[in-house]
């Protein structure tokens, strides 16, 4: 009997549901405002490729190949898709794979081809994922669903590579419906807050979500237009600091959530939807911290979650702002930007640059360039970078960060996250997670830009008896002074400096006991430890597991490389405090300047240049 009455409630529930949804697909017809037409020209794509490579794609899908992006080959299928596959056990493809990247390809390609096929293959791939997951629709608890179909990332782009197919396949009225029924219930997910995160994929979120609230009339189409709303002021609130600068630490990411913001602008324009006029303010200034970040031959650093390139970033290309146009073309267009070292003490953050007196293509890709990072204003993409720098000059990469392979979990992402991949420094050789320590412990504490030079001191306070301190002095136009130190209470044993040496780097020459030369294939780096100190050349070998000096090098690839590693050790248990001061020289048939000498006494350092002192540091 019990039995019974439990089968007559699902049946009533199911029933219920159903009648729910012919309610809300009744009502669900696009708004009288948006054309077909009109919403998919104003709709954000996640899929927007030209003509050839979305032939390419298609010529794929249409045989029966799961392709989802160039970095896998595509995967053979018989009959049908199996959506728990995930041939290469890595998440990023299964994500893309759960997004329904493919609909986006076939739609994208319908635009040039106009070529039926790309209709019916559609057909066949959201009809497949829809039997698969439809009963997760009628699922109230979020929890019990799977997180690799149901999570913020998937759940947006699958949105809009639907919504993609919806205003292009505009004929075909049963896959339209099918698609509707499927919006509605990803708008709900994405509408729960229980579902909401943080960071650039939140704003995907809202972003996929306001598009549902303007092209759908659902009953609940206006509350999801408030809810996307009020939630992307909140969130570009969170991520970009009043410097304009993303705290999601990585080069990569800052320009990402550049896009997002700059999409999010648009969508409000297009649907004439008031928006915080803040945001305006934000786009100009995360411009031009990403200028300011690129290194000058317009590559990104390798810093936090972002993976290594040859290829040049063109920000006026990119953004069709006038005032990059010089600095993306390395031509007289234009007019020259001001490279004024800057220093973003609120974001942690410092660039330090050659100044040059002519300005051309040469001299400008060739310019000397520091970067510094110390911040902890977000978890998100964030590696144990603590008071790391780089170093670059005439077109070559010194010191380097290891950069970014991917997201998969295993030994090389675990080292490339690590403080020892980065150029910082180490207490008693041991790492460090930056989840235990709040913003408030990294701070850049004092910053000085002057003619002759450049200065930041920044900070990293370990706890209530242990403070990092970095100096840096960037002296025009080719030498930085280091002065490192560290101040602990109890246990100090030994204080290690990091440099991570380019890829094009050759041979080490001991000149004395305190200076190494360093030999590239452009420059010589000239390393001159002023205390004396122990140093080691370290090389990786991964197939070896010997991943000291290991660098990625593009997506999924890793590259051996060399470490140069000084150490300070504590005599014995009474020492408090150890330090480094280090001179770097770069050398090259560019610099025929005076060079800067350094003069150290009981309480000061002083940097003297052309007999005169330019700079004092307090030891």
């Amino acid at each position: 009997m019990l039995l019974t009455i439990q089968k007559y409630i699902r049946v009533y529930y199911l029933v219920s549901a159903i009648l729910l949804l012919f309610f809300l697909l009744s009502c669900a017809q696009n708004k009288s405002d948006y054309s077909d037409e009109l919403a998919l020209k104003i709709l954000v794509k996640r899929v927007n490729f030209d003509e050839n490579k979305s032939a390419k794609a298609k010529n794929h899908i249409v045989n029966d190949k799961i392709y989802v992006w160039d970095l896998w080959e595509p995967v053979v299928y018989k009959d049908s898709i199996n959506w728990l596959s995930n041939p290469y056990e890595n998440r990023s493809w299964y994500l893309y794979f759960q997004s329904l990247r493919m609909v986006g390809f076939l739609a994208q390609d319908y635009k040039y081809s106009k070529d039926s096929i790309n209709i019916t293959k559609s057909n066949e791939i959201i009809k497949s994922w829809h039997k698969t997951y439809q009963n997760d629709f009628l699922v109230e608890d979020n929890s019990k669903l799977s997180k690799k179909v149901w999570n913020d990332h998937a759940v947006a782009n699958r949105v809009l590579n639907l919504m993609h197919a919806y205003f292009t396949f505009t004929n075909d009225l049963e896959l339209r419906r099918l698609i509707k029924e499927i919006l509605y219930y990803h708008g709900v997910w994405l509408a729960n807050s229980k579902n909401y995160t943080k960071g650039n994929h939140a704003i995907m979120m809202d972003r996929a979500l306001l598009q549902l609230s303007q092209l759908f009339s659902y009953p609940v189409s206006y509350q999801w237009e408030e809810v996307s709303k009020k939630r992307l002021e909140e969130i570009f609130n969170e991520e970009v600091t009043t410097e304009g600068v993303c705290t999601e630490n990585s080069a990569g990411y800052h320009n990402y959530v550049l896009d997002l913001l700059i999409d999010s602008i648009n969508l409000f324009k297009s649907y004439e939807i008031d928006y915080e006029k803040g945001w305006d303010t934000k786009v100009k200034k995360m411009k031009y911290f990403a200028d300011q970040m690129l290194k000058p031959n317009n590559t990104w650093p390798t810093i936090g979650d972002t993976y290594y390139s040859n290829y040049p970033v063109n920000i006026f290309s990119k953004y069709k702002d006038s005032t990059f146009l010089y600095n993306s073309t390395f031509t007289n267009s234009g007019e020259p930007f001001k490279f004024e070292d800057k220093v973003y003490s609120k974001s942690g953050y410092a660039f330090f640059k050659e100044k040059i007196k002519y300005l051309d293509s040469i001299s400008y890709v060739n310019r000397t360039y520091l970067s510094l990072i110390n911040t902890n204003l977000s978890p998100v993409h964030k590696h144990n970078d603590f008071l790391s720098i780089t170093l670059t000059s005439n077109n070559e990469d010194l010191i380097i960060d290891a950069g970014h392979i991917s997201y998969e979990k295993n030994d090389y992402t675990k080292y490339i996250r690590s403080a020892f991949a980065h150029n910082t420094l180490i207490i008693n050789d041991k790492e460090f997670n930056f989840k235990e320590y709040t913003p408030e412990q990294l701070q850049i504490v004092d910053s000085d830009i002057n003619k002759d030079y450049s200065y930041v001191r920044a900070r990293f306070i370990l706890g209530d008896t242990s403070i990092v301190d970095r100096s840096i002095v960037f002296i025009q136009p080719n030498q930085v002074l280091l002065y490192d130190k560290v101040i602990q209470e109890n246990g100090l044993n030994s204080f290690t400096q990091i440099f991570n040496l380019g890829n094009t780097f050759k041979t080490l020459n001991k000149v004395d006991d305190n200076l190494n030369e360093l030999v590239f294939k452009k420059n010589k780096l000239r390393v001159n430890q002023l205390n004396q100190t122990n140093y080691k050349l370290l090389s990786s070998d991964y197939q070896q597991n010997q991943l000291k000096g290991l660098r990625a090098n593009g997506y999924g690839k890793i590259k051996d490389g060399k470490m140069l590693q000084y150490s300070l050790i504590a005599n014995d248990n009474t020492v408090k405090c150890l330090s480094f001061i280090t001179l770097l020289t770069i050398e090259n048939k560019r610099f025929i300047n005076e060079l800067a000498k350094i003069q150290v006494d009981n309480s000061s350092l002083n940097i003297i240049k052309d007999d005169k002192v330019i700079k004092s540091l307090k030891l």
